[in-house]
């Protein structure tokens, strides 16, 4: 099973709290490195993986609440 590590980055405003940044890479592959400025974009790449796959977050437990 694939497995890749990921990271959001969020804006601190209470009143436009959202993503505006993420990061993920494949865990054997970490020279290669996947860039988006929103969260759409990033569950969209989720929802069309082909194969099962797991993302392994650096904060889970805050930036699960965007998921």
């Amino acid at each position: 099973m694939k497995t890749f590590v990921a990271d959001f980055e969020t804006t601190k405003d209470k009143d436009d709290c959202r993503v505006w940044a993420y990061c993920y890479c494949d865990i054997d592959k970490i020279e290669t490195k996947v860039f988006g400025t929103n969260i759409d974009d990033f569950m969209s790449w989720c929802s069309n993986k082909k194969e099962n796959f797991k993302v392994l977050f650096h904060r889970l437990e805050f930036d699960g609440q965007f998921i």
